[in-house]
């Protein structure tokens, strides 16, 4: 989306008033993007499969990723919805624990069907349903994120940018979240 030091300032800008308008939508009307945001993130992160399933698979992969920890901490998880969308929390874990379950079953079933199994993807996969079962949501999450999306998401981006792209494009805003979150952590 964009080419050079400029085109990056212009785009990182644009993305910066796109995301300050989003939050402050958020603060006033939360419910209007929490379940949007799902359903994205859902999307976004059925692409960690793809490679080894179809797009609807690897959907019901990441739909029970995201919401198997509604099925086994449901009060952890509405606490942390009461704070991000106050009116529709309950409404929320409720349909994450029928979601959970309907795509957790498909999960299975396309796991025993699959002509090739792949014995690191069954492994994946077993981890991360044991990890929503063992651990709180945001531990799982981070888990989940940070041990197999993260790798993923950046293999990805060495392969099409290739390591110099990567770094240039990676490293500042990386830098700059981590600022922002000592700056956060000590505020708090």
């Amino acid at each position: 989306w964009w080419e050079g030091a400029f085109g990056l300032l212009i785009f990182s800008l644009g993305y910066l008033a796109l995301s300050i308008m989003v939050f402050a939508v958020w603060l006033i009307v939360p419910e209007l993007f929490f379940v949007p945001m799902l359903i994205f993130s859902v999307w976004h992160f059925s692409e960690d499969w793809l490679g080894y399933f179809d797009r609807l698979a690897c959907l019901a992969i990441s739909s029970s990723v995201i919401t198997l920890p509604a099925l086994f901490y449901p009060e952890e998880l509405l606490a942390i919805f009461a704070v991000l969308t106050p009116a529709t929390g309950q409404i929320i874990v409720d349909s994450m624990k029928l979601v959970s379950v309907v795509s957790t079953l498909a999960v299975c079933a396309l796991c025993l069907r699959a002509q090739r199994q792949n014995i690191v993807v069954l492994l994946e996969l077993a981890v991360l349903f044991l990890s929503a079962f063992a651990l709180p949501p945001i531990a799982h999450f981070t888990v989940y994120f940070c041990v197999l999306h993260s790798p993923i998401h950046l293999g990805r981006s060495l392969k099409k940018l290739g390591i110099t792209k990567t770094s240039v494009y990676a490293v500042p805003f990386t830098m700059l979240s981590l600022v922002l979150g000592i700056i956060l952590f000590i505020s708090l």
